[in-house]
């Protein structure tokens, strides 16, 4: 079948937040080598349908189809692009009742560079000059949901320095834990070390202010955090996926731990300080990779200094 023959695709996207949106260079991939085709992506979670939201490579999102919408548009579509396989996944293709191509990738490159690599080696794509970049579409109201959180913070938007802390990660956030190890997690830098390390930087300079980052289970921790840094801003819980796209652009720094919202901080220009241990920043870590995106590996996270981290943000800074 030829590129131009190709008028419909369907295809599922994973389910986390990270992985979705390692897909989102692959859909302007496929647009721009099948111009004539509309893109209909399934959507497995809420989260990855906020990934592909405004996204105008993406035709149509459709967040968990039940069954009977998936046999009425069965035979509308010449191409079937399993994107991460999941049980799931393989239900709905089951229903299509046609095969799906079932992208692979290895533990060598990076997730998102694997389905591009993939995606141009079935289809036979150039990709020397494709730009591999991540993308977001936050809109104005995502701007404004943002300006308000900053103002109800008491930000001043002439002196303040704001850099974003994401205190947790995904297992974090998970945890259920006693009480002492709660705030403990092997792809987390320590709690005590963020603390320092914001005292730090409101000593070297007191107009940075912390804005906080993260889910709703990390509420806590933030809380706790808040009562031991003055002028803290504290978004846990408070933001959406574009939400926090928008949020990028009001900071000068952003500091996270190995998690989703690392992913969206890659979707924007914004500089980036990423903290690894428990993962491989080679498979999972900043894409692409950019001068002003650094990662500070260690395999034991506690060990990564307060004081080398601190040197790295005022460099960038």
């Amino acid at each position: 079948m030829k590129n131009a023959d190709i008028k419909r695709i369907i295809a599922i996207s994973p389910n986390r937040l990270g992985d979705t949106i390692f897909c989102t260079p692959l859909f302007r991939l496929l647009k721009e080598n099948f111009p004539n085709a509309k893109v209909d992506v399934i959507a497995l979670t809420s989260l990855a349908a906020e990934v592909m939201q405004y996204n105008p490579y993406i035709n149509k999102v459709l967040l968990k189809p039940n069954e009977e919408e998936i046999i009425a548009i069965a035979n509308d579509y010449d191409l079937a692009l399993n994107i991460h396989v999941t049980p799931q996944g393989e239900r709905y293709f089951k229903l299509l009742n046609r095969d799906a191509i079932n992208f692979s990738r290895t533990n060598q490159q990076h997730v998102a560079e694997s389905f591009l690599q993939f995606a141009a080696k079935t289809f036979d794509f150039d990709l020397v000059n494709f730009d591999a970049s991540y993308s977001l579409y936050p809109q104005q109201e995502h701007m404004q949901n943002i300006e308000k959180m900053l103002k109800r913070g008491g930000v001043n938007f002439t002196d303040d320095v704001l850099i974003g802390f994401h205190l947790g990660c995904h297992g974090l956030a998970k945890k259920r834990t006693r009480f002492w190890k709660r705030h403990s997690h092997p792809k987390a830098w320590p709690f005590k070390s963020f603390v320092k390390l914001a005292k730090k930087l409101q000593k070297h300079n007191p107009h940075i202010k912390i804005v906080l980052t993260g889910s709703k289970s990390e509420e806590k921790l933030g809380q706790l955090f808040g009562k031991k840094i003055n002028n803290t801003i504290n978004l846990i819980g408070q933001t959406s996926v574009l939400d926090l796209a928008a949020l990028m652009s009001y900071l000068k720094l952003f500091l996270t731990n190995d998690t989703g919202v690392m992913h969206i901080a890659c979707a924007t220009n914004i500089k980036l300080i990423a903290l690894f241990g428990h993962t491989d920043p080679i498979v999972t870590g900043p894409y692409p990779k950019k001068d002003y995106r650094v990662v500070l590996f260690n395999k034991n996270m506690k060990k990564i200094k307060v004081d080398n981290v601190f040197q790295n943000i005022i460099s960038m800074l």
